[in-house]
């Protein structure tokens, strides 16, 4: 099976044309925090049922079913490695902070029509949240697919009182929009093909932690 994040840009090859994004990815987030550190994001991701398709084929035609979705599940998570967990994590004095190599405690749901993501987003070392503030952007760079919390009640903590985290939403004006919606399936767009920079990137909503 191809790398299921990637197969993605093809899953839509004989639909009509019509903007960016072609491909839509809901989120859940949980941050972790715990005796004082952030430990990492605790992630819920589900697949549109277009994306979804490929899929659940594969997991319905098997013989084995328990033994497709743990492949599947395998092979979602070298996807999100390979793809560095459509990630970035940054310090408020803009440091990266890096994750871990793998994923943890990932697993596959099937939700009637929906293929859904489960897994850890854990930080290589946990870190010291007191007096300190992070900020989670997760996108695809190219902005095919589009990767939403779809409100403010889907970024949740385990710690409510030492710090506040708030979903924020990017400001994109209008040529931006305008932009994005003249591409076709086809068409790269004209910008940084990573960061912030990238199409992805100025969609990106913002997971904000602050601490006291």
């Amino acid at each position: 099976m191809k790398k299921i994040f990637l197969a993605l840009f093809s899953l839509l090859i004989s639909a009509p044309t019509f903007a960016h994004p072609h491909s839509f990815i809901d989120m859940q987030n949980q941050v972790l925090i715990n005796q004082g550190k952030l430990d990492g994001f605790k992630m819920r991701w589900t697949l549109d049922e277009i994306s979804s398709s490929e899929i659940l084929y594969e997991i319905k035609s098997a013989k084995n079913r328990d033994e497709a979705i743990k492949k599947i599940t395998k092979d979602l998570d070298e996807s999100a490695i390979h793809a560095h967990y459509f990630s970035e994590l940054y310090d408020e004095k803009d440091q990266k902070i890096k994750f871990k190599a793998v994923p943890v405690d990932s697993s596959v749901e099937v939700q009637e029509q929906n293929i859904i993501y489960n897994f850890t987003l854990a930080l290589a070392k946990p870190a010291d949240v007191k007096g300190y503030a992070f900020r989670l952007y997760t996108f695809e760079p190219s902005y095919y697919i589009a990767m939403n919390y779809a409100t403010e009640k889907d970024v949740t903590s385990t710690e409510q009182d030492l710090c506040k985290v708030t979903m924020i939403e990017p400001k994109v004006n209008q040529d931006l929009k305008l932009y994005a919606s003249s591409l076709d399936k086809t068409q790269t767009p004209d910008m940084p093909g990573t960061g912030s920079l990238s199409l992805g990137g100025q969609f990106a909503q913002t997971v904000s932690v602050v601490c006291k």
